[in-house]
């Protein structure tokens, strides 16, 4: 229990920082609609970032306060970094690589694959919402006894994660899914089809 007090303690002193530096960076930042496919990389600052339809948005840079997505749309994050919250809504699709998110929200049917990156705050899952975590060295640290708590772990590059986790339908459930990843070449994998997806948006665009 002692561990989680810290851990709790040490969280709720990021989020002021975090909140600074988005309102120094992104002074006039804007909200965006993306009904289509899109990027978001370096340079980049949204006050709220709304996905619809089937658009595909890469995050490989940049800032947002927040990120929602609706429908079947699909957000991919290699880089960046996402202040407040992304939420996903109906059946869309979430896949991290890296970058850094404060907190990850999951509602409805929505599915979350997380391969990398840093969840400052919270995951949470509520309806039939599903998250797949792939990595190794898997371990739970509950807070109460049948409640939320920290799943750590390494990515597959070896790199030290660690996420605390609420779910808001009855504990434990078939939320979460833990996928253990004996070699390194799995997230080449996913970041080839990632910059694949990327280089395809770009020709799209000319």
């Amino acid at each position: 229990m002692k561990v989680g007090r810290r851990r709790l303690s040490h969280v709720s002193h990021w989020l002021p920082a975090i909140l600074i530096t988005f309102l120094t960076l992104c002074a006039n930042a804007t909200t965006i609609d993306f009904y289509t496919d899109g990027i978001i990389q370096s340079g980049d600052c949204y006050d709220q970032v709304n996905v619809w339809n089937t658009a595909a948005i890469n995050m490989t840079g940049g800032i947002a306060q927040s990120v929602w997505t609706y429908d079947s749309s699909t957000f991919n994050v290699q880089n960046g970094s996402v202040s407040l919250v992304v939420s996903l809504q109906n059946t869309s699709i979430v896949t991290i690589l890296g970058g850094e998110i404060a907190s990850l929200q999951l509602l409805d049917n929505s599915i979350a694959y997380l391969y990398g990156g840093n969840i400052t705050e919270t995951l949470a899952t509520a309806g039939m919402a599903t998250v797949h975590i792939y990595g190794k060295n898997f371990n739970f640290i509950p807070k109460y006894s049948n409640g939320p708590g920290w799943i750590t772990g390494n990515w597959s590059d070896g790199s030290f994660f660690s996420i605390y986790y609420r779910n808001y339908e009855p504990f434990p459930g078939t939320h979460l899914f833990l996928h253990e990843i004996p070699e390194p070449c799995t997230l080449g994998l996913v970041s080839l089809g990632f910059f694949t997806m990327r280089r395809n948006i770009k020709t799209f665009r000319k």
